[in-house]
């Protein structure tokens, strides 16, 4: 195997709440190595705020391997779950669909209800940020989120900090 010099780009943001680094990896070359994997559909776009200025290229990236059926998006183990259809005791990262029933607000967070099993929970602060439609707008449509399912107090729960991990399907 070669090796090969990297260097590190760090966003807004450079630790997260566990004091990890958070940084970019780039070879000397110039190319993104998160890149490359998600053109061949070898990984999923993840958008944690303030570290989003590579966001555009790494979804334009994932598109295009989701077109082609690429690596992930070719195999019917990522498809996304039916929210109505989960299990109680699901947890880890997945991509979920479902019809938001209900909006839900409390002091710091907002929920959008996918069904009795799932809740899609959003900081405010996140909202006020990241997102420009009202969360009513959402209301019976149909989406698609991605991310860590977590069970809080005997429900799931999936947090999201910016719009890029929810996908608003079209009105039909």
């Amino acid at each position: 195997m070669a090796k090969k010099t990297v260097g590190l780009d760090t966003g807004e943001e450079t630790h997260d709440r566990y004091g990890r680094l958070l940084a970019y990896l780039h070879l000397a070359d110039g190319s993104d190595p998160a890149e490359a994997l998600l053109r061949a559909g070898l990984a999923s776009v993840i958008a944690i705020p303030p570290n989003i200025d590579r966001l555009a290229r790494y979804q334009e990236a994932e598109s295009q391997a989701r077109r082609q059926r690429r690596g992930l998006w070719g195999h019917g183990y990522f498809a996304a779950l039916a929210a109505e259809g989960l299990s109680s005791d699901l947890s880890g990262y997945h991509f979920v669909r479902g019809r938001v029933d209900r909006v839900g607000r409390s002091r710091k967070y907002l929920y959008l209800d996918l069904g009795p099993k799932l809740a899609i929970r959003i900081a405010h602060a996140d909202w006020q940020r990241y997102f420009d439609f009202s969360p009513e707008s959402l209301l019976h449509r149909e989406v698609g989120v991605r991310g860590w399912i977590v069970k809080y107090k005997g429900h799931l729960q999936l947090r999201i900090h910016h719009p890029a991990m929810l996908e608003i399907k079209r009105m039909t």
